[in-house]
């Protein structure tokens, strides 16, 4: 079998030349799994191969122990049906066809550049460069240019946000300039702005959309902490683990120091300055979600649209027979990762050195009696034995919590009148025992064209949420106060929940 780990010439690829890599076998006899792993051992370079198509248990002999591994390799591919093909310091194995040579060879790599513009010649900053098939890529740099390293034959695929993709094959060529066209489809996308709707092509504010569809599918007790991650330059931060807890907002940053940056929402037209309203909204009435984030906002809401607009379109029916559907889901929630405590013994074994420190550094005698000691420096005997109890607090904080929700929606009309209506049900239950969210909404709207010029409507929406919090939240709240307790107090103890109880912490937690 020919073998060839061919050098690559400086002006086509990334290396300089070739590297002989000795090895030295532990037998002369080994199978293609053990050399496999002795070259991996003993060298810089690692096997990729599908396990499935390789009968690695063949045994091969080899002449003579030591070597190169090129020399190695040939004793395997001369005894075998494997081929091998070096890439950097991987060295691909594959299965050859029958009666089918072929040869180590390591791929050649060569550096392409060029430039990315739109149909109108002008440089496109920021798009995406990738080579076909595989995660190699990069971006271009504010004047469009980029540079990748390609291997033989490859594909490179150019993308930009709002323009058609184009796939271009290298072939050897060392520069390629592309010209990217405008996908005229997502053009032709109805985006919302504060005085109506509009087509993408015309539009020439700075805005956000994300559809109801992509809302719905996040389950989420809250229409703004189903935004997280789907909208460009806007931060939405859940700061709370309370269920039905609201999110910090930002569009485009923060604007002030001293003062509010909460955006101002808008929903079917209706400003609403008190974000907290927005938790009664139920998601599956969305429609669409944009967000206007330039200076263009303030011209129709004024001052208050300083920190962005949030605008919230709803569902509306559509001519055509009466639907009717249900949706139901449900989940569960649980901590993702709890507090590692020392055990009883050794909980107490602590508190025993802390207390006999902290009675010597106020100048007391070690070898005064512990009776005569102030009750807060006595040492229990049963701490220096480890006679102690060894509880989990955390099973009395924590839970594993559902999250359900129903929703029924009817919609319809005719050419003239058209009617939407939907009742939603939430119940989220919190991890931290005795905490909750309870949500009931209503909505409906009725459209009726009276003339070609008038429409007049009707929207009716109304909700009810519930909401509770066991004092979970904060340094001095039931949570932190508890676990300060450690494994030595079970929270189903008398004297334990006297204390919690004069403080007004933990009130929910379940006796177990």
């Amino acid at each position: 079998m020919l073998v060839n780990f061919a050098s690559i010439m400086q002006a086509k690829g990334v290396y300089k030349g070739k590297e002989e890599v000795s090895i030295r076998l532990s037998a002369s006899e080994l199978s293609v799994q053990q050399f496999f792993i002795e070259v991996e051992r003993e060298t810089p370079f690692k096997f990729s191969y599908e396990n499935k198509e390789l009968d690695k248990s063949e045994i091969i002999q080899f002449k003579y122990k030591t070597g190169t591994v090129e020399d190695r390799l040939k004793d395997v591919g001369q005894q075998s049906s494997l081929s091998f093909r070096k890439m950097n310091h991987i060295i691909h194995v594959a299965l050859n066809e029958p009666a089918e040579v072929r040869s180590i060879e390591e791929a050649d790599w060569g550096q392409v550049s060029g430039t990315v513009t739109d149909e109108n010649g002008e440089p496109l900053p920021g798009a995406s460069v990738t080579v076909a098939g595989t995660a190699a890529g990069t971006v271009t740099d504010l004047d469009g240019n980029y540079n990748i390293t390609v291997p033989d034959g490859a594909t490179l695929i150019f993308s930009y946000i709002g323009f058609e993709a184009m796939r271009v094959s290298v072939d050897n060529r060392t520069k390629i300039d592309v010209s990217l066209q405008a996908d005229i489809s997502s053009l032709d996308e109805v985006v919302v702005v504060g005085y109506g709707t509009v087509n993408k092509r015309d539009l020439t504010s700075a805005i956000s959309q994300v559809s109801g569809k992509d809302i719905e599918n996040r389950f989420t007790s809250r229409i703004d902490e189903a935004l997280q991650g789907k909208l460009a330059g806007v931060s939405v931060q859940q700061t709370s683990g309370l269920p039905g807890a609201a999110p910090v907002i930002r569009i485009r940053g923060t604007s002030s120091i001293t003062e509010g940056n909460q955006p101002l929402w808008v929903v079917d037209g209706m400003p609403i300055e008190d974000a907290n309203i927005i938790a009664n909204i139920n998601m599956s009435d969305a429609e669409s979600v944009e967000v206007l984030k330039d200076a263009a906002a303030a011209a129709i809401y004024g001052s208050r649209a300083s920190n962005g607009v949030v605008i919230i379109t709803t569902k509306k029916g559509k001519s055509g027979k009466t639907n009717i559907s249900y949706n139901m889901r449900y989940g569960i929630q649980e901590p993702e990762k709890l507090v590692d405590f020392v055990s009883g013994p050794e909980h107490a074994e602590l508190l025993a050195e802390w207390r006999a420190w902290r009675w010597e550094s106020t100048g007391g005698d070690p070898n005064e009696p512990n009776a005569s000691r102030p009750a807060n420096m006595r040492i229990d005997p049963n701490w220096l034995t480890g006679d102690v109890p060894n509880y989990n607090i955390q099973d009395h904080l924590f839970r594993t919590a559902s999250i359900q929700n129903h929703n029924i929606s009817l919609s319809g009309g005719n050419d003239k009148t058209t009617y939407f209506m939907s009742l939603d049900y939430l119940d989220q239950e919190g991890i931290a025992v005795g905490t909750s969210f309870e949500r009931f909404s209503i909505r409906t709207n009725v459209e009726s064209k009276v003339t070609d010029l008038i429409t007049i409507g009707l929207n009716i929406a109304g909700s009810t949420s519930t909401q509770i919090d066991a004092n979970s939240e904060g340094k001095d709240r039931n949570i932190n106060t508890s676990l300060r307790h450690g494994a030595l107090v079970d929270a189903s103890d008398f004297y334990f929940w006297m204390m919690v109880l004069h403080l007004g912490m933990i009130i929910h937690l379940s006796m177990g």
